[in-house]
This record gives C-alpha cells, sequence and structure tokens, in this order.
C-alpha cells in the first residue's frame, strides 16, 4: 500500500505557432530589466509547490468522472428544538434540497439536535419523504449508535433497503483529532457496521474519512490528502482483516465515503479534488481493488469565514461550490453567510441557491471533467499527488494514521503549516478579501453563536454490555433510547490533547475587537494621525495604504497636514501615534526636521526605501509601514499606544 508512484502524467510540450519556451523566457527576462524571475512571477503554495506564470496544454491528461450524474445539495441540521428544525427541513426541501445532514445527541460535540430515540427521529423528519432523499449523519466516531438510530427509523418507514440512500459517517479517527477522545477500542465496530450494511443496504455507507478536520485547524492541501489517504488504509484493513465480519477489498471500498473542505483558492481547491480521486485510486489499485466506487462530498471551509464583511461569505462559498462542481465532487454542503453568528432563514436559502445557479445558469455539471487538460490543474493534481503521497508514506511507515494522532506526529504538521498561514496573512502575502483588504471600518464583529444543547448523556449512564449490531438496530426500532448503548458502545475517555480549529481572519477580527470596545468605552474609534508632507501628490498613494492598513484593526486614520498638526498638537495626550506621510523627496529633504519637532511622542513612518528612512530610527521613528510588513506585530503595537 505504500509503494511510491512516480510516473505521473507530465505536461506537453511548449506549444505555439513558431514560438518555443526558450523565445518567450527570453522575452521575459528582458522585460523583467535584471529582476529574478523566480522571486517575480513564481508564486508558491503552503507545501513548496511552485506556481510558474504560464501553463501548456497537457493533451494526455486523464479523464476524472465524479461517476455519477446526480448532484448532492446538502445543509447540516445541529442545533434547535425538534419541532423548529423539522419547520426548517420542510422548507429546504421545497426550496431544492436533496440531501440532510444530522447531528444527533452527542457526548463530545457542543451542539447537536436532541434526538436519542426513534419516535423522536419520527417526529424530527415528519412529512419527510426519506425514499427521495439522501440523509447522513455529521462524521463522528458516535455514530455507532446513531446510525443504528437511523436504520431502526427505516426500518419503522418500511422502506425497501434499495431505496434508502444514506451515509451513517461513522469516523473515530476524525473525532480522535478534533476532541482527543477515542472509545476503549476505536477501531473495533466498524467492521461490523460495515459488514451489515454491506449485506442489508446497497446504497448505505457506514464510514467516512473525514479530512475536514485537518483543513480547519490550518493544513496544508498535501497533508490533508495524506491524512486522508492514510485513514482510508486504516478503514480498509479494520473490514478486511476483522475476525469475525471481514468483507472483500471492493466492498470494504464502498462503505467508506470520502469528505474534504474547499477553500478560496479555485484551482488549488478543483487540483485539490482531482488528487483525491487519482490517488485514491491509486490506493485502491494497491490494494487490489477492481472496481472501487469513489464518492467524494466536499463542504464550506470554516477557516476561510470571516465574521467580518459576512456578506462576502457569500463569494467564498460560491467558488468552493463552483471549484467542487468543476473538481468531481459529487455534492457539496454550502454554509449559510451567517454561519459564524447565527444561520438566518434568508442565508440558508443564499446558500441552496448558489448550487442551482451554478447548475442551472452556468451549466457546470453539463460537463464530467471540466477541468481536464488544463496545463496549470494538471501540473498542480501531479504535484499535490507526489507531495501527499509522499507524506502519507512516512505516517504508513510510522504506524499508520491512529498511531500518528495519539504521539502527536499529525498535530505537530498541522501547527507548522499554521505558522506557515498566519505569517503569510500577516505579511500580506495572502489575504482575506474585506478583513486584510478592503476593510470597512462601519463593520463590527460578531458574537459568535452561543446556542448550546442540555448534554443528556451526563446524567444517563446505565451499564450496557455489548450486543451485536442486527440487535441494537432492532432494540432501537422498539424505542429504546440511545442513551442506553452509549455506555457499551461510545464510552470515551482522553488520550492526546485535540487539534485545534483555526480561521484565516480571527487573528485580525481580535484586533478589531478591540476596536469596537474602544468605540463602546470612548464613543469613537481609535484614530491614528498621518503627518501629510508636501501635496497629495507626494503623500497621496502612502496615505490610501495607510488608511487601509489601520482599518484592518478598525483604527481611523486621520489625515494631518504637519503645519496644521504643529500648531494644535496636544502633547499632553499619551494614546497617539503619529505616522509621516510623502515621498522618498520629501522624506531626504524634510523628514529629520520633521522628526525632530514631533519628539516624545510615539512615531512611526510609512515607506520603506533603504536611502529615505536610513537613520530615521536616531530622531524618534520606531516602525515602518510597507508592503511585506508584520501586520498583525505592527496593528497590535497601535492598539496598545492608542490605549485599546
Amino acid at each position: 500500500m505504500t509503494e511510491k508512484k512516480t510516473d505521473w502524467h507530465q505536461n506537453s510540450p511548449f506549444e505555439s505557432s513558431g514560438y518555443t519556451e526558450e523565445l518567450w523566457l527570453d522575452s521575459v527576462e528582458r522585460a523583467l530589466n535584471g529582476a529574478d524571475f523566480n522571486d517575480t512571477l513564481v508564486s508558491r503554495t503552503l507545501d513548496g509547490i511552485d506556481i510558474q506564470p504560464l501553463y501548456t496544454q497537457n493533451a494526455e491528461a486523464p479523464f476524472h468522472s465524479r461517476g455519477a450524474k446526480e448532484w448532492s445539495i446538502q445543509q447540516s441540521y445541529n442545533e434547535g428544538s425538534i419541532s423548529d428544525v423539522n419547520k426548517q427541513i420542510l422548507s429546504d426541501l421545497g426550496g431544492g434540497l436533496t440531501a440532510v445532514e444530522l447531528a444527533l445527541t452527542s457526548q463530545l460535540a457542543s451542539t447537536y439536535l436532541p434526538c436519542s430515540n426513534v419516535e423522536d427521529l419520527e417526529q424530527l423528519l415528519k412529512g419527510v419523504h426519506p425514499q427521495m432523499i439522501e440523509l447522513s449523519l455529521q462524521p463522528s466516531a458516535e455514530n455507532t449508535v446513531n446510525g443504528a438510530l437511523v436504520l431502526a427509523y427505516y426500518y419503522r418507514q418500511k422502506i425497501a433497503a434499495e431505496h434508502i440512500r444514506c451515509a451513517l459517517n461513522i469516523d473515530p479517527l476524525a473525532t480522535l483529532a478534533a476532541t482527543g477522545s477515542t472509545a476503549e477500542k476505536p477501531l473495533s465496530d466498524i467492521a461490523q457496521f460495515a459488514s451489515h450494511c454491506a449485506n442489508q443496504f446497497p446504497n448505505v455507507s457506514s464510514l467516512c474519512a473525514d479530512s475536514s478536520v485537518y483543513h480547519n485547524a490550518g493544513c496544508s492541501e498535501a497533508q490533508e490528502l495524506a491524512y486522508l489517504l492514510s485513514t482510508t488504509v486504516a478503514y480498509l484493513r479494520e473490514q478486511t482483516e476483522h475476525p469475525q465480519a471481514a468483507i472483500d477489498i471492493d466492498t470494504a471500498f464502498r462503505q467508506i465515503r470520502f469528505r474534504l473542505a474547499l477553500d478560496n483558492d479555485y484551482f488549488l481547491s478543483v487540483a485539490k479534488l482531482r488528487a483525491t480521486r487519482e490517488l485514491i485510486s491509486q490506493v485502491a489499485s494497491h490494494c487490489g481493488a477492481k472496481d472501487p466506487k469513489i464518492i467524494i462530498d466536499t463542504i464550506t471551509s470554516n477557516r476561510s469565514l470571516s465574521g467580518l464583511d459576512p456578506a462576502t461569505n457569500i463569494l467564498r462559498t460560491s467558488t468552493q461550490a463552483a471549484a467542487a462542481m468543476a473538481g468531481g465532487a459529487n455534492g457539496y454542503n454550502c454554509a449559510a453567510y451567517d454561519s459564524l453568528s447565527g444561520k438566518s432563514t434568508k442565508a440558508n436559502r443564499l446558500a441552496r441557491n448558489t448550487h442551482h445557479i451554478l447548475i442551472e445558469e452556468s451549466g457546470l455539471l453539463k460537463v464530467d471533467d471540466p477541468a481536464r487538460g488544463s496545463g496549470y490543474i494538471e501540473s498542480m493534481t501531479q504535484s499535490l499527488c507526489e507531495a501527499a503521497w509522499a507524506i502519507f508514506q512516512e505516517l504508513e511507515t510510522d504506524g499508520g494514521m491512529h498511531q500518528a494522532l495519539l504521539n502527536g506526529t499529525v498535530r505537530e504538521q498541522i501547527n507548522k503549516a499554521r505558522v506557515n498561514r498566519t505569517e503569510a496573512l500577516s505579511s500580506g502575502e495572502s489575504a482575506v478579501v474585506g478583513v486584510t483588504d478592503y476593510p470597512n471600518l462601519d463593520d463590527q464583529v460578531p458574537e459568535a453563536s452561543t446556542t448550546t444543547t442540555k448534554n443528556l448523556l451526563k446524567e444517563v449512564q446505565p451499564e450496557a454490555s455489548k450486543i451485536s449490531v442486527t440487535a441494537l438496530i432492532g432494540a432501537l426500532s422498539d424505542g429504546e433510547n440511545t442513551l442506553s448503548f452509549n455506555t457499551a458502545y461510545c464510552q470515551f475517555s482522553t488520550v492526546t490533547a485535540p487539534i485545534d480549529s483555526f480561521r484565516d481572519a480571527e487573528v485580525f477580527e481580535k484586533l478589531r475587537a478591540r476596536s469596537d470596545q474602544y468605540k463602546i468605552n470612548k464613543g469613537e474609534l481609535p484614530t491614528a494621525k498621518l503627518i501629510c508632507l508636501g501635496t497629495q501628490r507626494d503623500y497621496g498613494a502612502r496615505a490610501t495604504f495607510c488608511k487601509n492598513f489601520f482599518a484592518i484593526a478598525g483604527i481611523n486614520a486621520e489625515l494631518v497636514e504637519r503645519k496644521n498638526y504643529v500648531a494644535s498638537a496636544n502633547k499632553e495626550d499619551k494614546n497617539q501615534l503619529l505616522v509621516i506621510c510623502s515621498s522618498d523627496k520629501y522624506y531626504l529633504s524634510d523628514a529629520t526636521q520633521v522628526c525632530e519637532s514631533l519628539t516624545g511622542q510615539p512615531l512611526w513612518i510609512a515607506g520603506n526605501h533603504p536611502k529615505a528612512t536610513l537613520g530615521l530610527d536616531k530622531h524618534g521613528v520606531t516602525e515602518k509601514i510597507h508592503l511585506g510588513c508584520n501586520r498583525v506585530k505592527l496593528l497590535d503595537a497601535a492598539l496598545t499606544l492608542l490605549g485599546a
């Protein structure tokens, strides 16, 4: 399973009538006028993969089909009363929803639906025609019991097995990663559920390899794919090697759904999905599977969302939905644009309609593999495959995904990637529109949703012995409560530190929250004064840059001409920040004199020209605002100086 594959597809030669790649490169070098080609035109992903400025068509690219014409329009339900959620589900289904994901009673999750017996589930889905939709559970190790409850519901509804479309999404490794908690034998029951579903329900999958928990912790694309592969191999081993419930490799593959989160980089997301299908096929080939059924579900990247300027989340989710369709996913769970502060009916509707617009008006599902042959995407797919396969081999050599989670290897790898992500955001190398680029001072950081569900499992912990999957489903269909079986099936203990979640915008939202609190206390936003030298032509560009720079943290930037400021300065006000703004020409002639006239007050300068700003630190300048500066560090310092 760990043999390295080296024959990934290569791009075709440079093609142009009478023009060669060498001639093109020669023209580029002349245009760059001595600047380095790689530093100027080549960017890199978090995995260190080069993104070239030009790619040629790949006529030899393999065909990647999603394997089915159906597309899943899915939404999740994880909080609220049973009656309220039932109304919401019926409304959403009437608006075009085709798949429902539920989070049922849980020991570990902070929000879930209080649904612990089959009567509750029948009320939750009252009026729903279950044979007409796909029902799934939010991936969790606890779905050994909650999954049995769903199967008991279908039994009570007397629906023929061939008409049931369901994903139980049992995923003990994702639960271990997210919570640090595991059952006594985390993988011991999945083979029994897989065997039962394979024998009884042709369209029901029992397991899920969910990489979104690692994605939303800040990992790179190659890391995410490697963790997905290693999880898949662990579940395949358990199914095919179980002494009492072993099944063949093709059946084992059909029992696993694959789930990824998508980010805002459209092309990279498309390449990641194509690489996923290629890599899983590679694992299937090594395992001897002849016809693996690969179903890839996708969800909104939580780390890509922002509480500031939340309407921009509509653009983010639309980009991700388009990438899911072009990349060959089988469905997308689109988050509401206001999901960080609580979902509104309007936002849910927009999330559903995102699918319909892309399907009906853009026709993205009319072509099975629309990205095929794109030089950039094929090259990125190949590079991701190579990088992910290398990480996957290391994980398998060291004992597999379970061991890597227990010993902290995965957490350590993700933490390194997260540091790189944070540094890129802080330096401006990457951006969050509406937060780090084009911020709006009128925005306020919304309070996070605090809705929680009472944890009934801590109140009811009866003794229960281990029983078969068939007997468990039978007992639940007779009205037994899932709480009665959690001691036996889902008795968790903490065995390692959890992998914390991460959002790109979060560090900037914390800065913004300080300004919001300052405004509550003082009645106005904190203000930095931009001391402008010369004319608008001299200071305009840097003043505009500074205004946007300070707006990231909710700081107002007031433009003041030097003579006007010196005349009205209140030097007794300790909470001040002055920033000199002008051209390098004025800095060379006037900056030293200006600095001396402003002695004793916090003084920064806009720009980083080595000659124009040389030696100004001797005259009170402590920081420079420029492209590539550490925005988090400087804005934190600015807020402190201004008393926020």
